[in-house]
């Protein structure tokens, strides 16, 4: 399996929002990853993906609800 680049998350404040940055070094891989993320979008300012903080926070809560609802089953 080939290594992946570092990822760093970053914040900023894009488009009158606060935002996260998602930075890697160009790979196909991470790039189809970022596109499964709701509402990822590219950013030619800083050559970036970035996707609202809302946005992961509600991914967050989503995934904790999951797991909870997993876990107690």
């Amino acid at each position: 399996m080939t290594n992946l680049p570092i990822i760093v998350l970053k914040p900023q404040f894009h488009n009158n929002s606060n935002q996260i940055l998602i930075q890697f070094k160009y790979n196909n891989t991470l790039i189809k990853l970022t596109r499964t993320l709701p509402n990822a979008t590219w950013s030619k300012t800083f050559k970036s993906w970035y996707i609202k903080i809302s946005e992961i926070l509600n991914l967050k809560i989503e995934h904790f609800l999951i797991d909870r609802k997993t876990v107690n089953h």
